[in-house]
């Protein structure tokens, strides 16, 4: 295969601990991407991923398994992985041949344990980039802050991308800090409609904004200059 054609190759690892949503996350980009016409549910035993009988009975991930899903000229195969300590070492073999990392994280904070921190730890040794996915913000008390303090305390390095719109039970998209777009939510079918972020919420956005762009900067000496530069 060309060397081109290979870099389109992407093996994303679904990673995180017991019960913080990952086979929830998985099912959802695999249903995001087309993948799957109905969107598999963990608790409803439909989920593409927990197919053993007695992960659908423990409602819990036990093996590693993949899909796979093709997006925007890429193909990417998606393997959602064990989190609770029993199955932990299954994770880690599936990082071996992971390019990417998607780490699943709660919304409360001090809901990190220490299967997140081991999760996080093999990540930086084995040289991974991951991006954090915060779940459940629709629950009481959700709050991103909490999720940046529980990833900082693992030991990352969180740059936020996506500002929540509303909070808790009001909880209803997104606006992403690259493009300045906000991304709402229709209901619980899975589908987003792209909008122009909500005014209020214009001071918010724009600090957000500058602390992403010197946080990314700060990691990066040439980046860091031309920042500095204006």
């Amino acid at each position: 295969m060309p060397a081109d054609e290979v870099a389109k190759v992407q093996n994303v690892a679904v990673v995180g601990q017991g019960g913080a949503g990952k086979t929830t996350v998985a099912d959802a980009l695999l249903f995001a991407g087309g993948a799957v016409t109905r969107l598999g549910r963990v608790d409803d035993g439909t989920s593409a991923f927990d197919t053993e009988p007695e992960e659908q009975r423990r409602k819990t991930t036990i093996t590693a398994a993949l899909h796979h899903v093709a997006w925007r000229k890429h193909e990417v195969n998606l393997i959602d992985t064990p989190g609770y300590s029993s199955f932990l070492h299954d994770a880690r073999n599936c990082l071996h041949a992971a390019t990417g990392a998607v780490l699943v994280v709660g919304p409360t904070g001090g809901e990190v344990k220490v299967e997140a921190e081991k999760v996080w730890g093999w990540l930086a040794e084995l040289g991974i980039p991951a991006v954090g996915f915060v779940t459940r913000m629709d629950r009481e008390r959700a709050d991103v802050a909490h999720a940046l303090k529980d990833l900082q305390a693992i030991g990352a390095k969180p740059a936020l991308l996506q500002l929540p719109v509303g909070r808790e039970a009001e909880f209803r998209g997104v606006v992403d800090l690259l493009s300045g777009r906000a991304y709402l939510y229709q209901g619980e079918s899975g589908v987003v409609q792209e909008a122009v972020p909500p005014a209020e919420l214009a001071d918010e956005v724009r600090a957000a904004r500058e602390r992403l762009v010197e946080t990314i900067a700060e990691a990066n000496d040439v980046l860091l200059e031309k920042y500095l530069e204006g």
